[in-house]
């Protein structure tokens, strides 16, 4: 509970310190670009939303070490506080289920959910959108029960902000809430505390994105995925998408068994986010 504590207090004085210091730039272009937020549709979705296919690398393709992989996620805006430092409160939802359909019957092997209630904040900087914290209360789990059961919930923060010209960075940390459950004792030493991704958006056409992370452990039991856009056409958000998986815990069923795989197929992404362009 200390723990706990301690994030609330860090992300509330993130959110008094900028406000403070930058309360001008709210009132000249800062605040028009609020309102721009304000103006977006309150429904949306929320991260990559994609489709892949591919084989393990290494071996073989196989019925066997060949799936597909979809994404989907949406985010609900429930609130706007004014009075706290111009934050928004979000309902998000992301959904990520493996597909075995080389196999008979073309079976669901694994799903993921995701929701959240997440409260954000744009930081503004010489009047200008300069970053982004997100504090969340999250679930996720397979959503079966008995021995295949895994799932936690925890208490999340992220960072995210411009580096330089084309580059962008986040940085996203966690607390697990409760102690975990007989089926994922040692769920953490997959997982790690903190994930990393580094953005970089040389065009209009382009995204190169690449996300990690590295447990406590003295064995490597992190990840890292790579992936490549392209996109379709100048204004849409439909992209052809590359996505590359080495490590661990990327389905909560089997977060014990390393994966090494490449995936290619289409995505529709959310580049709301990337607000400070």
């Amino acid at each position: 509970m200390g723990n706990v504590i301690k994030v609330i207090l860090i992300f509330l004085y993130i959110l008094v310190g900028t406000s403070d210091i930058q309360g001008q730039a709210f009132e000249n272009s800062g605040e028009k670009f609020i309102d721009s937020l304000r103006k977006q549709p309150s429904f949306t979705i929320f991260g990559d939303n994609y489709i892949v296919s591919g084989t393990e690398i290494g071996k073989p393709p196989s019925k066997f070490n060949s799936d597909a992989k979809f994404q989907i996620g949406f985010k609900q805006i429930l609130a706007e506080f004014d009075a706290f430092f111009h934050s928004f409160l979000f309902l998000t939802y992301r959904q990520v289920i493996f597909w075995d359909i080389y196999q008979n019957s073309f079976p669901f092997r694994a799903t993921n959910y995701n929701p959240s209630l997440v409260l954000g904040k744009v930081l503004i900087k010489d009047s200008q959108p300069s970053g982004l914290v997100w504090f969340a209360l999250e679930h996720e789990s397979n959503g079966l029960s008995g021995e295949d059961s895994r799932g936690w919930n925890f208490l999340s923060f992220q960072y995210s902000t411009k580096l330089r010209k084309s580059w962008y960075g986040s940085l996203k940390g966690w607390i697990p809430i409760g102690t975990p459950g007989e089926n994922e004792t040692d769920l953490l030493d997959y997982k790690s505390y903190f994930e990393g991704r580094l953005t970089y958006y040389p065009t209009e056409k382009l995204i190169f994105e690449s996300d990690f992370r590295r447990s406590f452990t003295t064995e490597w039991l992190g990840k890292i995925m790579l992936t490549a856009n392209y996109r379709l056409s100048k204004h849409g958000n439909q992209f052809i998408y590359l996505q590359y998986y080495n490590g661990y815990a990327e389905s909560l069923i089997e977060y014990q068994q390393h994966v090494h795989m490449i995936r290619v197929g289409i995505a529709f992404k959310d580049l709301s986010l990337l607000v400070f362009k």
